[in-house]
């Protein structure tokens, strides 16, 4: 409980010299406080620990922060050589991935967000069809790796 208290006050030092919002340091903290209170391990950079706690996390609405609240504490723990590599690296591409919209939705965003802009149809149209058709050339590109 100790350990936990300094490292929470150290990582509260360490996001206060990257000159972050007190808003944002708060809830950066008590993201963090409420991951040591969920994780089974005495490592909270532990891999299984943090993926855990990332879908415990993954249907609420505050994901993304938690995310990068929870991937900042472990860049934290890199800069402090705490350990040598953000774990979160290896995680978040499939943990993002997950939650990523479809790409009819997104296409769907896209043209709500043109339409909210008072973008003429004709480019809104336009614009579309261009991704569209981006992303059928993408799709049949052979892949390099």
């Amino acid at each position: 409980m100790q350990e936990e208290r300094l490292l929470l006050d150290s990582y509260r030092l360490w996001l206060e010299n990257r000159h972050l919002s007190s808003a944002t340091i708060r809830n950066y903290v008590s993201d963090a406080n409420r991951y040591f209170k969920t994780i089974p391990s005495n490592n909270p950079f532990s891999s299984d620990s943090l993926k855990s706690y990332l879908n415990q996390k993954s249907a609420d609405n505050n994901y993304p922060r938690y995310l990068a609240s929870i991937s900042l504490f472990c860049q934290f723990g890199v800069d402090q050589k705490l350990i040598e590599k953000n774990p979160i690296h290896s995680l978040r591409h499939d943990e993002t991935r997950r939650h990523l919209p479809k790409l009819p939705d997104l296409f769907n965003m896209f043209k709500a967000h043109l339409v909210g802009h008072q973008t003429p149809s004709s480019t809104v149209k336009n614009y579309i069809s261009d991704l569209q058709l981006y992303y059928h050339w993408l799709e049949s590109t052979p892949n390099d790796s």
